[in-house]
């Protein structure tokens, strides 16, 4: 996997230690990743349905196989793993062996989900994700972690394609490519989304963009993951650089025992950047 890390920033480079790039041992793409606190390993999900534990020295350790390709993964408030697999547009939860697998939202009132992008956890538990639609009615929703009925968070989005809980639990970012921004709401008592902000400029390519995932870091940080390269602001919103990647990123995602790694996934070769700054304590 090769980097190009193009600076905007005095300082941006030092951001970032590149391991070298290792290539998973089964070959199976990964399609989603998540850091599971409780086994303090980085949990992966591939095109072929299966769920492994990826140990330090490099060896995969088979935990289940859901039958389907799992997407948008991600692990609660109580390292339950939360995704969604296949075709279907539905929100599942089951622990790391499959077992217990509950499904927690399938659509808003009598209208079922089309493409649902990341899911990000809130600390109380909330589940923050948005539906991006090719007609007008792509939305962004919150739902309640026992399972109930999915309900509109109230921001105002054209074709969102990923959101994420700040790391003080106080906003949610929600990029969306179409308005060319990462915008920044506040979360109501109720849970619902407030008072839009414009954060993050994406660029004058924004509409040409696949984003996989966006990442918050302690100290405001964030880190837009595209296909191609992560796009890295401050807490301010200032861009400070961008690494830019020789082929397409499948999957992304923050961990490690100090939550100072950022996981990348090619296929099935992985990329792991260590980070001067950790990244958020509530990695979700």
């Amino acid at each position: 996997m090769s980097l190009i890390f193009e600076s905007y920033r005095p300082g941006f480079r030092d951001l970032f230690t590149a391991a070298p790039a290792q290539q998973l041992p089964d070959r199976i793409a990964i399609t989603a990743c998540t850091w599971h606190r409780g086994l303090q390993r980085l949990i992966l999900a591939s095109g072929q349905g299966t769920i492994t534990q990826l140990h330090p020295d490099g060896t995969q350790q088979f935990l289940c196989c859901c039958g389907e390709a799992l997407r948008c993964l991600n692990a609660d408030c109580v390292d339950r793993l939360v995704y969604t697999k296949g075709s279907s547009a539905r929100i599942d939860r089951s622990y790391t062996d499959g077992t217990g697998m509950v499904t927690i939202a399938v659509g808003f009132e009598d209208q079922p989900f089309a493409q649902l992008t990341n899911i990000s956890i809130h600390s109380n538990g909330m589940l923050y994700f948005a539906d991006c639609r090719t007609d007008d009615t792509s939305a962004v929703y919150f739902a309640n972690p026992i399972g109930l009925v999915a309900l509109k968070a109230g921001a105002d989005v054209i074709a969102p394609q990923a959101v994420c809980v700040s790391t003080d639990q106080r906003y949610v970012y929600i990029a969306d490519p179409a308005q060319r921004f990462v915008t920044k709401f506040q979360i109501a008592s109720n849970g619902t989304l407030e008072f839009k902000q414009l954060c993050c400029y994406l660029g004058d390519d924004a509409d040409q963009l696949q984003i996989v995932t966006m990442l918050p870091g302690e100290d405001g940080t964030l880190y837009v993951v595209t296909s191609r390269d992560i796009r890295v602001y401050d807490c301010d919103g200032m861009a400070l650089g961008r690494i830019v990647f020789d082929a397409g990123i499948t999957a992304a995602c923050l961990g490690g025992k100090a939550l100072d790694k950022l996981y990348l996934f090619q296929g099935s070769t992985l990329q792991a950047l260590t980070l001067s700054v950790p990244g958020s304590a509530f990695v979700r």
